[in-house]
């Protein structure tokens, strides 16, 4: 009976379950809501609001650095022949075998031609797709082949949008990266504004199309975007500043 007793009273003073035991699923902190994968209206609208802000500002990147190469020379009222000398110095080596490309009577013989090159250097036969480095020239004349914009889109003008087009893939890729670091988009549109003001310190695209910048520093941004989302829930605060001085110093 003692026993059954001690059983019994040690039954008793058994703690019951605490506050936060029995707090429900549904009232939990908004970080850890997030961090579970959770997300509320409100996240949703900035992230809409936020990406509309960033593709709005590379857009108006695009459309900027067109317009000014278009006031610059009158791009659309010149003649083809003038088109072509517009492309400084290595700019218009780099356009002639896009168009090369073009004339060439299929894709296969295009391509022969190039690694089989003996114009470009005298008494030499190069491989000017490993010497120049035109693999972006070749893709866009296969794609200009494949698409049916022959009719009212001039080869030129195709080569010359898709590399403005790249400037909007750039100052989308700077705004998610101080976005990330940020926390907040208002610094993303920041970032893409006070690129697009500084324009003559950041960019010169609009009178040197061809060269091999305009085509890899999007792309390169791209990169720092995605090992930033990635690298992102490991930084500190102390970290997150100093990349955050490092990126504008970079930019």
């Amino acid at each position: 009976m003692t026993a059954v007793r001690q059983r019994k009273g040690s039954k008793g003073k058994e703690p019951g379950p605490s506050i936060q035991n029995l707090k429900p699923e549904c009232i939990t902190e908004p970080r850890e809501w997030f961090a579970t994968g959770g997300f509320s209206w409100w996240t949703i609208l900035c992230i809409t609001i936020g990406s509309i802000v960033g593709v709005s500002l590379g857009l108006l990147c695009c459309i900027y650095v067109a317009t000014l190469h278009e006031n610059d020379l009158w791009f659309s009222n010149i003649k083809e022949v003038e088109r072509e000398i517009s492309f400084r110095t290595e700019c218009g080596l780099y356009y002639s075998y896009y168009k090369q490309m073009l004339k060439a009577p299929s894709v296969q013989q295009g391509l022969y031609e190039l690694i089989h090159d003996n114009t470009t250097e005298s008494k030499r036969t190069i491989n000017i797709l490993q010497r120049m480095n035109i693999y972006q020239e070749v893709f866009l004349s296969i794609l200009y082949r494949i698409l049916p914009i022959q009719t009212y889109l001039e080869p030129i003008y195709f080569y010359i949008y898709t590399v403005f087009a790249l400037q909007t893939v750039y100052v989308f890729a700077l705004f998610i990266t101080s976005w990330l670091l940020s926390d907040s988009w208002l610094a993303g549109a920041l970032s893409g504004v006070w690129y697009i003001l500084n324009r003559v310190d950041t960019t010169r695209v609009e009178f040197t199309i061809s060269l091999r910048e305009n085509w890899s520093i999007p792309f390169f941004a791209l990169q720092v975007a995605a090992i930033t989302c990635y690298l992102r829930p490991q930084l500190k605060p102390i970290h997150q500043i100093w990349l955050i001085e490092h990126w504008y110093i970079l930019k």
